[in-house]
């Protein structure tokens, strides 16, 4: 699959479904629109010097701590953010020095690896979305200026890392599933012994 296809896929889809198929809620047309808006700006790069940002990164960077600050998560979901962000820039940084090490594509270790980090740290799933994309965005940056430091012209928020952050989006939203259609069985024995 090439890259950058998964995220705009995966994003119109959801797009499709939240605005087809859910209820009406209080932040539906805000997501809506950031949804559209980082999908129009998928392909457009600002340059500073050696360093050129993707629009959808910094979209998604200003969305998270907007959705951050707007939930009022605790200041334990900013320190969990800070510790995936120096973990995904560990992990990043462990793969191009010993890519031997990886037995799973990429596209599916490191989402994997976070999304494991993630389900350890927070409880909630809004939290657990909020958490994982502002650390793996400040991650993926802290990642890239160390590379700037050694003189390498970097891009920040490729569409590798664009699809690093559906896949690892789709397993949070795959676990919440799985949580919510196992909920009724939980109770269904308690109902037996009344």
């Amino acid at each position: 699959m090439s890259s950058g296809f998964l995220f705009v896929w995966m994003t119109w889809v959801i797009w499709v479904i939240m605005v087809f198929f859910l209820s009406s809620f209080n932040s539906k047309t805000l997501l809506s629109g950031g949804l559209l808006l980082m999908i129009s700006c998928v392909n457009f790069y600002v340059a500073l010097s050696d360093i050129s940002f993707n629009m959808t990164f910094f979209l998604m960077f200003l969305g998270s701590i907007f959705v951050f600050v707007r939930k009022s998560l605790p200041l334990y979901a900013l320190f969990c953010a800070l510790a995936l962000s120096i973990g995904y820039t560990s992990m990043l940084l462990w793969e191009q020095l010993m890519p031997v090490w990886w037995f799973m594509p990429k596209l599916l270790m490191m989402p994997l690896l976070v999304c494991i980090l993630v389900v350890l740290m927070q409880r909630t799933t809004e939290g657990r979305m909020v958490v994982s994309v502002l650390g793996m965005v400040n991650g993926e940056m802290l990642h890239k200026l160390i590379l700037y430091g050694y003189h390498i012209q970097i891009d920040i928020g490729s569409f590798e890392f664009l699809d690093q952050v559906t896949v690892t989006v789709l397993l949070i939203l795959v676990i919440h599933t799985f949580r919510w259609l196992k909920s009724p069985f939980y109770s269904f024995p308690k109902q037996l012994v009344r």
